[in-house]
């Protein structure tokens, strides 16, 4: 640490009194080895550090939630979201039953997912709501916990008023290591999906789907809300990442 923190003083030293100079040498390639393969390590050290001071709190939530009672919990399946109880606790309103959809539980890359047809307390129907939880890959779930992803998108759904159809919020609560949202079925509204693999992919559908993102953008462009990060002022983002 004292030899990356001299190396950084240096450089910044450095920067200070001819970092007009320095660059100018970098555009150019006149950087000796030496000074590249030091520039190279620096980078190197920072970026692990960086790492290592977005890992802790991840770590420390990991310890706090097995400590917890599991009552207290968010759950750590997207099959515990079966019990009536847990999903009662985490929605704030009592739940009589849970089942899963004729949509299974799917495994994405960032996130366990599934559909639930969830009996809520006094209504005579159904709803079909939308769940999704950390991965159940411990390095995806770490990375998308450190680097703010799950806090984010938990945000986005359940703070920001946007200016297309979003679905309602039954749950959203996140820790440094868990994650749960809970979403409307947007299905039942005839909201549709995309991709590229079902879809018949025609220019009136690109230009729908270009004029969506479109609205969004314009209102928040240059603007990001408090509370989300954007691509300047992403959370522990090291040199290297």
């Amino acid at each position: 640490l004292a030899l990356l923190a001299e190396a950084c003083g240096d450089r910044s030293r450095t920067r200070t009194r001819g970092g007009k100079k320095m660059a100018g040498q970098r555009r150019a390639g006149l950087l000796t080895p030496a000074g590249k393969l030091r520039e190279a390590l620096v980078d190197i050290l920072i970026s692990a550090l960086t790492f290592f001071r977005a890992l802790g709190p991840f770590v420390l939530d990991l310890i706090r939630s097995w400590l917890q009672p599991e009552r207290d919990r968010l759950p750590g399946r997207i099959a515990d979201l079966l019990d009536p109880k847990v999903f009662s606790r985490l929605a704030g309103r009592t739940v009589e039953k849970v089942e899963f959809s004729e949509r299974l539980e799917q495994h994405a890359n960032s996130t366990d997912r599934a559909w639930f047809k969830v009996r809520f307390s006094g209504e005579e129907k159904d709803t079909s709501i939308f769940t999704k939880i950390h991965a159940r890959n411990q390095l995806v779930r770490a990375l998308m916990s450190m680097f703010d992803v799950y806090r984010n998108e938990i945000d986005a759904y359940a703070n920001l008023e946007m200016p297309v159809c979003t679905p309602k919020v039954h749950i959203a609560k996140w820790t440094r290591s868990r994650f749960c949202l809970a979403l409307e079925d947007l299905r039942a509204e005839k909201v549709t999906f995309p991709n590229i693999w079902e879809t018949n992919l025609t220019e009136d559908l690109a230009q729908k789907v270009l004029t969506t993102l479109a609205t969004i953008h314009v209102k928040f462009w240059n603007n990001a809300p408090p509370g989300c990060w954007n691509a300047e002022h992403r959370p522990f983002r090291g040199k290297l990442v």
